[in-house]
């Protein structure tokens, strides 16, 4: 029966084309659902990249730290002041030993000496100011670089999730092109 076989051997290449078919079919599926959840990781982990890297930048410049390597830069800050400060103790004792040694051998006229000792003062009050003003901004930048080990640990932080996340993306673009 020869019409029989024919109409076997057709019905099965049918079936064996369905097969196929919905076999492709049903990896074309997975294939979709697979990058589709390969889309949404990469883009949670964009999401959170990026709510990371505002965070940095909101910590950055809450502590002042806008540039990079700003406690050197700080660091280099404070010894120029601490000269500075140096400096001026040396012109405020000095201006000091003048003005107690106006007149000490009493041949300076009255006026003259008074004149010279409210100059001396003048210069003094001037150097006082000058020395306080200094000596805040010290103290401010020493506060501020004592607080550095807790900045730092907080700035590693940010440094390490952020490396993570990006190493995520890396992981989820060679599965997804896989």
């Amino acid at each position: 029966n020869m019409g029989g076989a024919v109409l076997a051997r057709d019905v099965a290449h049918d079936l064996a084309d369905k097969t196929r078919s919905l076999a492709s079919e049903q990896r074309a599926e997975q294939t979709r659902e697979t990058m589709e959840f390969f889309r949404q990781q990469e883009q949670t982990v964009l999401a959170e990249l990026e709510r990371q890297e505002n965070g940095l930048a909101d910590f950055r410049r809450e502590n002042d730290l806008s540039i990079e390597g700003s406690l050197e830069f700080r660091r280099s800050e404070l010894s120029s002041l601490n000269d500075a400060l140096l400096d001026l103790d040396r012109e405020i004792i000095a201006a000091q030993l003048e003005r107690d040694n106006v007149n000490r051998d009493g041949n300076t006229r009255a006026a003259t000496a008074e004149r010279a000792v409210e100059d001396l003062t003048r210069q003094l009050n001037s150097l006082t100011t000058q020395r306080q003003l200094l000596q805040n901004r010290r103290d401010t930048l020493s506060r501020s670089i004592e607080t550095t080990p807790e900045v730092e640990r907080r700035l590693t932080e940010f440094d390490r999730r952020i490396a993570q996340l990006q190493d995520q993306l890396d992981t989820i673009a060679t599965r997804r092109s896989e």
